[in-house]
């Protein structure tokens, strides 16, 4: 097993939004500290090839344009469109700032990729350089984007696995020893956390279920076909147009009544935030999770009370009274 270490440059800014994502991700040491090298090893062999890609197909265009409107020979305008692309990613805000160095330690395809990267890939820049513009590339793309480009071998299994309608056996990166066999329905993010989710009927469970993508493990497809019930495809399409995060198994019909200052608050919190059925003045009405519809209207205090269901009102009142216990027993 061939192994090396390459030492990169990088901004700090960029250190760190790579940092959150290696978190958001679930790239983790045993230790529970976020795993930065185990991240980029799979970011480097996940995207170098949508990566150069995508920058032959702007440094084409550019290409075109400077041969079409310039006037320029076709091979110095390829030269020029390369170099106008490097100066526009590295942006004057980047090069401004002292760079933080980190060690990428690789072996197998993240060894073979890297090599790949420095032997036909640097074109005069450096190592750094380079890894410094693919990374902008990868950033400036919105979160669930950036799962998918992480993860795009799972996200190609299980859309497999959906155009061919087979059932689909999957593991956990995160719970240890979970096993699933679905039905696959889609592949949907969600508008508040901007993750994706795999909207599915779980067999041995008899439930439907949502899984974040970059939570899966291994994902395997079955040969068995199947074909969903008119139910089960409601409360999916449900899930879809509202919030693919929560399953949706079980939805409830709720009432809240708002102060201005929920309102407020309310247009401000879009992160699992319930999707309105019906408004009467102050009085809003929501078909959503019970126990989602808690989490997300703890955070009010009084300027949103939760009148229905019962569960959920007794539940808030229960949180807040325990609350105002721990603080008061906290000043004696």
């Amino acid at each position: 097993m061939s192994t090396d270490k390459f030492k990169i440059y990088l901004p700090p800014a960029m250190k760190d939004r790579l940092s959150q994502d290696a978190e958001l991700f679930d790239f983790v040491k045993r230790d529970g500290g976020v795993n930065l090298n185990a991240f980029l090893r799979t970011l480097v062999v996940s995207y170098l090839q949508q990566y150069s890609e995508r920058m032959s197909a702007i440094q084409a265009k550019v290409a075109n344009l400077l041969v079409e409107r310039m006037g320029v020979s076709t091979l110095a305008a390829e030269s020029l469109a390369a170099d106008l692309l490097a100066i526009t990613i590295d942006s004057q805000e980047n090069r401004s700032e002292k760079s933080v160095a980190i060690t990428l330690t690789v072996s197998n395809d993240a060894y073979e990729t890297m090599c790949y990267i420095v032997d036909h890939q640097l074109m005069g820049r450096s190592l750094s350089q380079y890894m410094k513009e693919m990374f902008a590339s990868y950033l400036a793309q919105p979160r669930n984007k950036r799962e998918e480009v992480v993860f795009k071998e799972t996200f190609a299994t299980v859309r497999r696995a959906i155009k061919s309608k087979r059932t689909l056996s999957i593991t956990s990166r995160t719970v240890h020893g979970h096993t699933a066999t679905v039905m696959p329905y889609t592949i949907a993010s969600s508008k508040g956390e901007q993750f994706n989710y795999l909207l599915c009927y779980d067999i041995g469970a008899q439930k439907v279920r949502s899984y974040r993508m970059s939570r899966l493990g291994k994902a395997f497809i079955q040969n068995e076909t199947y074909v969903m019930d008119s139910e089960t495809v409601a409360k999916l399409k449900l899930a879809k147009s509202s919030a693919p995060q929560f399953s949706f198994q079980e939805t409830e019909r709720s009432c809240v009544r708002f102060t201005e200052e929920g309102l407020r608050k309310f247009g401000l919190m879009h992160t699992n935030r319930p999707v309105v059925v019906k408004r009467e003045n102050d009085l809003f009405h929501f078909e959503w999770p019970t126990t989602q519809l808690i989490e997300y209207f703890k955070r009010f205090g009084k300027d949103a009370v939760v009148l229905t269901p019962l569960e959920a009102h007794d539940a808030i009142r229960c949180y807040y009274h325990e609350g105002e216990e721990a603080y008061s027993a906290a000043e004696t």
